[in-house]
C-alpha cells in the first residue's frame, strides 16, 4: 500500500532572543483503516556565539558499540556505559597470599662460632624448605610444622614455636643474683710482675766518670723480691705501685745510692680472672686501671640486640653471681661491678627468641588466569606475597592504554562476575587498586564500535561522511574543508547548518560565515557522532529538500519553501 505523506512548516521567531523554533509538521497519510498518520518534531536554530560554541563542545561525546542480539537477532547499537554497565569489585582490598602445597620457604638461622683465635662470628645456615603435600614444612630437628593455608607471617610464627625447644637458653628462664656492689680495689704487686727501674748509675768513659740514667726490667719472683743491680733482692710483693718507689729507693739509702730512682709496672701478669663460655675462653689480666664488668662486657663485643641477650654468672670464691649482660650494662651503679684477681666469669648465650628468617623462595601454588577473547589459549599467572592488582595484569598482557577505544573486562570470582572499563582500570582511576585473588579467572573482550561519522550535505562536491574522534576532536572548518565534500560555487556562507539531536528534538546550529569574527568559530566548533552538517544553496529554495534529508524524509513533501524562505529572512535580519 502506498502512504502519502503531508508536509507542513509552521516557524516561529521567538521575540526578545535569536532562537528560531521549528515544529517539524504532521506527516499525514492514509492508514491501513483509512486514517491519517501523524508524527511531530521539534527543531530549535540557534545561532553559533561563543556562548553556544561552549554549550555545544559540552555536548558529551559518546562513542557507539555493536551488540550482537540474542540468538543471532538484529544488532543493537548502545552507548560505552551501557555495553560495558559497570560493575567492579571491591577496590583498595589486597589479599595476604596464603601458603600451599608446592611452595617452596627459605630458613635462615642465625648461629654463633667460636674461632681458633678464641673470637665469636656469626654464621648463618640456609635451608631450602618444600611445602609438602600433607602441607607441612620438614626442620632439620625433624619436627614438622604445617603452614599450608596459612599466611607467611603466621607460617613464621609456627616455626618459632617449634624451634624454641632446641634454642638457646630462653632469657625468661633467667633468675639475677645481682653481682656485690664494692669499690675497685687498689692493685698489689705479685709473682710475674715485670718492673721498670730507672736510676742514676755512674759510668767511667775516656777515665771521667759521669752519671746516666739507665732504666732495667725486672721481674717479681715466685718469692715475692725483684733483684737489683748495686741493691740485691728487694721484697714488693703485696704492695700497691705508689709505695715501690719509697720501698726501692730505702734499700738503695741502705746500699748508699743515690734514692732518685723511677719506678713503673710495665707488665701484669700476676694478676688475673678467668673468663669462658659462648663467647671463647681467655685469661683477662688486672691492672692498675680498675677493670669493671661493663668494661669487660665492651671488650667482649658479644653484640647485644633487642633479640639477644647473654647471662654473666660470676664465680668469686664459694659463692655465684649472675645478671644478664644488659642488665649490668643498663645499672646505674655499674662502676662498682670490679673484676677481681681469681674470679671465673661464664658467658652464655641468651635468646628472647629464635634467630632465623623465614622468607619464600618460590611461589608455585597460588595463581590467576587470563583469557583475551579472539587469542589462543588462557594464560596463567603465579601470584606471590607481593600481590597482582588489575592494572599490573592487564598491563603485563600487552594492553595498551586508548582513548579512542575501550575494553571490557570481567573479573569471574568465586562464583560472581564482575565487570568493568579497561580505561577506567588503566588511565582514569590511579588512585583505585583491584588486587586479585588466587582462582580469579579475568576476561578481555574488546568492544565492537560503530563508526563515528558525522554527515556533510548540502551545496557540496558531494555528500560525504566525516571521520570524528574521541580524543583528536573534528571540527566544523575541518568537515567543510578537509574532504571530499566542499561547498560549491552555489553555497550560500551565510546559512551554514549543523544537525544535532536524537529521536525528535534536534538543534539546528546557524554559521554565518560572511562575519570573519563568527567564521573564526568554525575552528573551535567540535562535532559529534550523527552530526548532519548542511550547507545551503543560493537561493533558499532547497532548503526544503534538505530539512527533509537531515530529519530521514524519504517520501517527497510539499509546503515547505515558503517556510524556509521565512527562516532564511528571519536568521539574516
Amino acid at each position: 500500500m502506498r502512504i502519502f505523506v503531508v508536509l507542513s512548516v509552521s516557524g516561529v521567531l521567538m521575540a526578545g532572543c535569536s532562537d528560531l523554533v521549528l515544529r517539524q509538521p504532521s506527516f499525514k497519510g492514509p492508514s491501513p483503516t483509512g486514517e491519517t498518520v501523524q508524527a511531530d518534531y521539534a527543531v530549535t536554530a540557534l545561532a553559533i556565539t561563543p556562548e553556544v560554541l561552549r554549550r555545544a563542545n559540552a555536548t558529551p561525546f559518546e562513542n557507539r558499540v555493536v551488540l550482537a542480539g540474542p540468538n543471532g537477532g538484529a544488532a543493537r547499537i548502545v552507548n560505552e556505559d551501557d555495553a560495558i554497565r559497570p560493575a567492579p569489585p571491591p577496590a583498595n582490598r589486597r589479599f595476604d597470599y596464603v601458603l600451599g602445597i608446592g611452595d617452596v620457604l627459605r630458613l635462615d638461622r642465625l648461629t654463633f662460632e667460636i674461632d681458633a683465635d678464641g673470637i665469636e662470628r656469626e654464621q648463618v645456615i640456609s635451608r631450602s624448605l618444600t611445602v609438602a603435600e600433607g602441607g607441612y614444612v620438614e626442620l632439620a630437628e625433624g619436627q614438622q610444622v604445617t603452614v599450608a593455608g596459612r599466611t607467611v607471617l603466621a607460617a613464621r610464627n609456627a616455626i618459632e614455636a617449634a624451634l624454641v625447644s632446641t634454642s638457646d637458653r630462653l632469657a625468661s628462664e633467667v633468675m639475677e643474683r645481682p653481682f656485690p656492689r664494692i669499690a675497685s680495689p687498689d692493685y698489689r704487686i705479685g709473682a710475674g710482675d715485670v718492673l721498670a727501674i730507672s736510676r742514676m748509675v755512674p759510668v767511667s768513659e775516656d777515665g771521667m766518670t759521669t752519671e746516666r740514667l739507665v732504666t732495667r726490667q725486672a721481674e717479681v719472683k715466685t718469692d715475692g723480691t725483684v733483684t737489683l743491680l748495686n741493691i740485691g733482692a728487694v721484697e714488693v710483693a703485696g704492695l700497691a705501685v705508689t709505695d715501690l718507689q719509697p720501698r726501692i729507693a730505702q734499700e738503695a739509702l741502705r746500699a748508699g745510692l743515690t734514692t732518685e730512682i723511677l719506678v713503673d709496672v710495665t707488665g701484669f701478669k700476676a694478676r688475673s680472672a678467668l673468663v669462658t663460655g659462648d663467647l671463647g675462653s681467655r685469661l683477662v689480666p688486672i691492672t692498675t686501671d680498675p677493670l669493671t664488668m661493663d668494661r669487660l662486657l665492651a671488650q667482649l663485643n658479644p653484640g647485644l640486640s633487642r633479640d639477644r641477650d647473654y647471662l654473666v654468672r660470676l664465680e668469686r670464691g664459694a659463692e655465684i653471681y649472675q645478671m644478664r649482660a644488659r642488665s649490668v650494662l643498663l645499672d646505674a651503679n655499674r662502676d662498682n661491678f670490679p673484676v677481681l684477681d681469681g674470679d671465673r666469669i661464664i658467658v652464655e648465650r641468651l635468646s628472647r627468641q629464635p634467630a632465623f628468617q623465614l622468607t619464600v623462595e618460590r611461589f608455585d601454588s597460588q595463581f590467576v588466569t587470563f583469557t583475551r577473547v579472539g587469542a589462543t589459549g588462557v594464560g596463567e599467572i603465579t601470584l606471590t606475597d607481593q600481590g597482582l592488582d588489575l592494572r599490573r595484569l592487564l598491563s603485563q598482557q600487552g594492553l595498551e592504554a586508548d582513548r579512542n577505544r575501550d575494553m571490557l573486562v570481567r573479573l569471574h570470582r568465586d562464583g560472581r562476575a564482575y565487570r568493568l572499563s579497561a580505561q577506567d582500570v588503566l588511565l582514569d582511576a590511579p588512585g583505585r587498586q583491584y588486587w586479585l585473588k588466587p582462582g580469579d579467572h579475568v576476561i578481555v573482550d574488546d568492544l565492537v564500535y560503530a563508526r563515528n561519522t558525522a554527515l556533510v550535505i548540502g551545496t557540496v562536491g558531494r555528500p560525504a561522511r566525516v571521520e570524528v574522534q574521541p580524543v583528536q576532536r573534528t571540527t566544523l572548518s575541518e568537515a567543510l574543508f578537509d574532504n571530499a565534500a566542499r561547498p560549491t560555487n552555489e553555497a550560500d556562507f551565510g546559512h551554514i547548518y549543523v544537525l544535532r539531536g536524537a529521536g525528535r528534538v534536534f538543534t539546528a546550529y546557524h554559521l554565518d560565515m560572511r562575519d570573519v569574527l563568527r567564521a573564526a568559530l568554525a575552528e573551535s566548533f567540535e562535532l559529534r557522532p550523527g552530526d548532519i552538517v548542511f550547507i545551503r544553496k543560493r537561493p533558499i529554495s532547497q532548503f526544503n529538500e534538505v530539512l527533509r534529508m537531515a530529519l530521514g524524509l524519504t517520501t517527497a513533501a510539499s509546503g515547505l519553501q515558503t517556510v524556509a524562505e521565512d527562516i532564511g529572512d528571519a536568521g539574516s535580519e
